[in-house]
Formats: C-alpha cells, structure tokens, sequence
C-alpha cells in the first residue's frame, strides 16, 4: 500500500483478507505525498522530500516478492491544487515535474496525470497487480466537531456531501483513472459505491461516525469498504 496518509486509515477495509489468505505486504504512506512518481509536492512543508520518497518507493514496489500494489491518496487535492473543508487549513498544493515550466496551480492537472501514468506504468512493467484506491468523499467540515457543535447546540443540520458534489471534485481525476485500466490494466476500488448512496455521501452509519476528520474513515468507516476489496483477488498467479 503505498500513498499519503490515507494508506493507513482504509488498511482496515482489508485486514481481515490479508489474515485470511495468509498474505504479508509493507505499507509506504507520507502525509500531503501521493504516489506521483517524478512530482515535487511543493506546500510548504514537503517539497522534493516528497519526490526523493516516492522515487525510493518505486524502487522497492517493483521487486519480485511483491505482486500487487496499491495506490492511495486524496487524488482530487493535488490534481486541483486546493482544499475543499472550510475547516483544513495551510497552503494549496502545487505539483511540479521535470516538464514544468512554472509553479502554477494550473499546471497541476497535466501534473498529475504524468505522474500517475509514470507510477503505473512502472509497476505494470515489473509485472505488478496495481490497484487504485479513488478518494475517500472529502467532507466540507470536520465530521468529529460538526457532530459535537450539532449534539451541543441543538442545530438541525445537515454536513453530508451530495454525491454530486463528490462526483464534480473528481472531474480531473476520474478521467485519468480510466486511461490507466484501458492502458495498463490498472483496477480501480471507489470507495462512493459505497459510501455515497441516495444522493448524499454517509457519515455516520448506526450511531458511530464514519469519519475522523474531513476526509480520514475512521476504522468503523474504513471496514465498509471491505466488499470493495473482495472483488479483487490479492493472491496474484503464482509465476
């Protein structure tokens, strides 16, 4: 598993199948640094460290006890560039590659989808299983407090995301996606099948919230999502 932060909170959606099958992995996660190979995350804090992880990342993804490969990130950040909670503060995102020109947000999009087709098509060319995990449906506030001021004050409000709203916050990620499955034979989980039903996106699911902040499931979240997982087989062909 390897992405930004998100790598560990949806670990928990596939737990129990990596026990089952009696599998062994690694898991390579670094806050605010999707797996974007040849990318500089430049947001104040990270910059090449970012790039310098995910190329040492690369290296050791493609070795040969390794056969299936997941990628994680809140993709729709770092292809637009900007937060969608009112409540997630510090800097926009901005992507840079080799063939940049600038530091502009509006170079993320072409950005982004040359660094996920060069982390693709790296891990298809060693012969890896790559599955994409799409984003986990950002919240506009943090789901934790919103509930706490709702339970506190009384207020009759509604913070859940309409499915639209995700759906248009994936415009530029989704796209690349596809080319990924249709070039490289890349699988895609997308967590909203799940989670976004009747036209809005859960947040909480019989009493216990799904979210632990804007957009991190909680593991009572992350565990919705195991459904998604069994669909694909982990075990690759044994060569």
């Amino acid at each position: 598993m390897w992405g930004d932060s998100h790598t560990g909170t949806v670990l928990p959606a596939f737990l129990d199948i990596v026990q089952r099958e009696r599998l062994s992995g690694y898991t390579a996660g670094r806050g605010n640094c999707a797996p974007l190979v040849g990318v500089t995350t430049q947001s104040g804090v990270t910059g090449k460290i970012c790039r310098d992880f995910n190329d040492e990342t690369a290296r050791i993804a493609v070795e040969k006890n390794i056969r299936t490969v997941f990628l994680a990130a809140k993709w729709a950040a770092y292809a637009e560039g900007t937060n969608f909670s009112v409540d997630d503060g510090g800097p926009s995102l901005f992507l840079r590659d080799d063939w940049s020109d600038s530091s502009d947000r509006r170079q993320n999009v072409p950005v982004f989808a040359r660094g996920l087709e060069r982390t693709v098509a790296a891990l298809a060319g060693a012969g890896k299983t790559v599955i994409i995990v799409a984003s986990v449906p950002e919240m506009k506030v943090s789901v934790p407090h919103a509930l706490t001021r709702k339970h506190m004050f009384n207020l009759d409000t509604d913070i859940r995301l309409r499915s639209s709203d995700y759906l248009q916050r994936q415009v530029h990620v989704f796209p690349e996606f596809d080319k990924m499955q249709r070039r490289y034979g890349a699988k895609i989980i997308y967590p909203h099948q799940i989670l976004c039903a009747n036209g809005y996106c859960e947040i909480m699911r019989d009493g216990v919230a799904l979210y632990s902040d804007s957009n991190h499931l909680t593991e009572a979240g992350a565990k919705l999502l195991s459904p998604l997982f069994e669909e694909f087989s982990l075990v690759a062909p044994k060569p």
